[in-house]
């Protein structure tokens, strides 16, 4: 078994430039988002900060962790950084749009959340949604995965887009399931 400090992303830096962002997102929750690859930059300074601090909250309520102060930590990164942690993670050689790492302990930090510029971006221009609207979904997901919910059995996975969906449509964002191509789902 891995400890939680070895399983924890870190981020990649370009030339000590990655800038990091404090979202504080109701009374003693707050997520940290670092950018570590710049072209995250323009999506994540035009983004509704405010639909942002709300699909965090609500997917701490569906988890019913709104009660207690926690954090998350966000990493912007780029696709060779989702390929390292994929293949170190889960044994698979490709990147992969967002990993989720759980903290290990019962302390205010829930986990990590880590996501690839150019397969969110490729899979956004793919199912002709903005790309901030995709953003917005997998980080959803990936807090719900903070929080215990997984998709690896079909009630289990109902359960997960259901919970999805809720958070999505509280802020006018469609249904991310409906759109996509069938290979996709």
């Amino acid at each position: 078994m891995t400890s939680t400090a070895e399983r924890q992303p870190e981020g990649k830096e370009e030339d000590g430039e990655a800038e990091s962002f404090d979202i504080p997102i109701s009374a003693g929750i707050l997520a940290e988002f670092s950018l570590t690859d710049p072209s995250w930059k323009p999506m994540f300074s035009a983004l509704n900060k405010d639909h942002l601090s709300e699909v965090i909250k609500l997917a701490l309520i569906e988890g019913e962790f709104h009660e207690r102060p926690v954090e998350i930590a966000v990493c912007l990164g780029d696709d060779h950084h989702m390929t390292h942690l994929n293949a170190q993670f889960r044994d698979k050689a490709e990147p992969t749009n967002v990993l989720s790492f759980p903290a290990a302990d019962t302390s205010s930090h829930l986990g990590d959340i880590a996501m690839g510029f150019g397969i969110v971006a490729r899979e956004a221009k793919e199912s002709g949604k903005p790309i901030a609207e995709h953003f917005l979904h997998l980080l959803t997901h990936g807090v719900l995965h903070l929080l215990g919910y997984d998709h690896m059995a079909d009630d289990e996975a109902e359960d997960m887009e259901a919970a999805e969906r809720r958070i999505l449509a509280a802020i006018d964002i469609a249904d991310p399931y409906q759109s996509q191509p069938a290979d996709r789902i």
